[in-house]
Formats: C-alpha cells, sequence, structure tokens
C-alpha cells in the first residue's frame, strides 16, 4: 500500500477494495470462525490505508472513520491479551495512528481515552512493543489531549526517565516528558515541581538516572525560562540548584558525568540573577573558612 510503490492504475483498483476492507473491521460479526485471522489483516491493511491514503473511500468520512473506531474499541473490550495479543495490539496500533493523523476530528469518550492510557501505562516498562506503546504516548501528547489519566501517565513515564534500567526506555521517556512540557500550558508552579524532581535526584544511585536528572533539569528550566519571559526565575529555587550543581561536580565519582554536572552548573549560573550568584558565594566562603 505504499504510495511510491504503486501507479495510478493500481491506486485506482486499490481504493475499490478499501470499502471493503473497513467492511469486514466494522462488520466483524459475520466472520464466524475466521474472525480472528482476517480481522487481524484488515485492521492492519486500514492502518497503513490511514497512514497513506487518509483521503480515499470509507476514510475520507469523518462517520465512517468513528465507526472503525468503535469497532477497534470493541475488540479490545471483547478479546482477551492472554488469548490474542496480537490482534489487541493491532486495534492500539490503529487508535495510535487514528489521534496521530486524525485526532482533532474524532471525539473521544472518557472511557476511551481511560482504555488507551491504561494500555499504555501497563505496558510503558515493558521491552516489547516500545515503538507502539510510546507511539501512543506521543499521538496523546501531541493532540494535548486532557484527562487525570494522562497527567498519571505522564507522571510515571517521568519517574521511568530516571529509574528505567533499559537506556532506550528511559530515552523515550525523556523525549515524551520534553514534549509534554513543550505542548501543555502548565502553570508555574507546576513546572516548577517537576524541575524539583529532576533536582531531588540528582545524586541518584545509579549513573545513569544521575545523567537522566541533569538532562530532565536543565529541559524544565529552559521550559520555565521561556514561560518567564523577562521575569526572573525563583531565587530559591535558583540557589539551591546553584548549589546542587556545585555539590554534584565536587561529589560525582564518574568522570564523564563530572563534566556533564559542570556542564549543569555553567547552565545554573547562566540563568541565575546576580543576587543568587551573591548568595551562594557567600555561603561558599563559609565552607571554605570551616574547612579543615
Amino acid at each position: 500500500v505504499k504510495k511510491e510503490k504503486m501507479g495510478k492504475q493500481e491506486k485506482e483498483r486499490l481504493a475499490g477494495d478499501i470499502n471493503l476492507i473497513c467492511q469486514i473491521v466494522i462488520d466483524k460479526h459475520w466472520l464466524g470462525a475466521i474472525k480472528d485471522s482476517v480481522l487481524l489483516s484488515s485492521i492492519k491493511l486500514v492502518t497503513a490505508l490511514m497512514t497513506e491514503y487518509s483521503g480515499l473511500n470509507c476514510l475520507e468520512t469523518i462517520e465512517q472513520v468513528d465507526k472503525l473506531k468503535k469497532s477497534c474499541f470493541d475488540v479490545i473490550t471483547s478479546t482477551s491479551v492472554k488469548d490474542n495479543a496480537e490482534l489487541v495490539n493491532a486495534s492500539f496500533k490503529f487508535l495510535a495512528v487514528l489521534i496521530r493523523d486524525r485526532g482533532d476530528e474524532v471525539d473521544w469518550s472518557p472511557a476511551q481515552l481511560k482504555a488507551i492510557i491504561g494500555y499504555t501505562m501497563s505496558n510503558v516498562e515493558r521491552s516489547e512493543g516500545q515503538s507502539l506503546t510510546f507511539g501512543l504516548v506521543k499521538a496523546l501528547v501531541d493532540r494535548q489531549l486532557v484527562s487525570p489519566e494522562l497527567y498519571e501517565l505522564i507522571g510515571k513515564v517521568r519517574d521511568l526517565s530516571i529509574t528505567a534500567h533499559s537506556s532506550t526506555t528511559r530515552q523515550q521517556c525523556m523525549a515524551v516528558f520534553e514534549r509534554f512540557l513543550n505542548n501543555y500550558q502548565l502553570a508555574e508552579k507546576r513546572l516548577y515541581e517537576h524541575a524539583q524532581f529532576y533536582l531531588d535526584n540528582l545524586p541518584y544511585e545509579q549513573e545513569s538516572g544521575r545523567l537522566s536528572a541533569i538532562d530532565g533539569l536543565m529541559t524544565v528550566v529552559e521550559v520555565l525560562k521561556r514561560k518567564l519571559a523577562d521575569q526572573d526565575l525563583d531565587e530559591s529555587f535558583m540557589e539551591l540548584l546553584v548549589k546542587q550543581a556545585i555539590l554534584r561536580v565536587n561529589n560525582e565519582p564518574v568522570q564523564d558525568l563530572q563534566s556533564k554536572a559542570f556542564d549543569l552548573l555553567q547552565f545554573a549560573v547562566k540563568q541565575a540573577n546576580q543576587k543568587t550568584l551573591d548568595r551562594v558565594q557567600m555561603l561558599a566562603q563559609k565552607w571554605i573558612s570551616k574547612a579543615p
């Protein structure tokens, strides 16, 4: 179904089959014993068509797309993951593509959002299927969909950016969290809470977590700086940031991370106002005077 591999005649012939493929997904009840295998293939093909031919035939009306969405939710709620994980995952992949490509056109009920977020919550730490899981999260964040469950999911993603054992998972989580920070209009207080989370994790036991804490902290502070425009960042927070960065440079046992900590210190000094730096300097002088 790749566009670049098909000529005009092939596209026209395929267009005549799209309605049938969509109808298999919508009217799945008549498939009988062969339901699962045919339905799985049909959902996979419709998902590809959503991307490649989103303006053709059964995909051109939002009513028809909404029927496809409902049918995939029916599959999810009526199929055991244990018995047919591939069919459930294919249905979620369709929903991920739908949210990504046509999310603004489709209405999502609280129950539907809850089901999608519940799926991602239960799979975000699993190494298998991460492309689908994080694709769903990115699609939700890009569409700026809002629900209590979504904020709970983002909180888990933020935590995993520090604690996940897999470097791929940590990187994916950090990318999603940065996307969230940039796409959502978060209150200043909430941004400081996120910054404090990463600040608290600067001395994390695992070096991979300490590295993520530095990256996450710099990312949140940059978002805060953009949000506040010409205003100074909170002085008490910046004082703590500069002090913690100094401690991290001094105490970090891993050379590469010490270099990253020094980058953080330079970054913090650049963001802080002179009053904050003067206070930190006075405190540093007291530390030095008390040193043996």
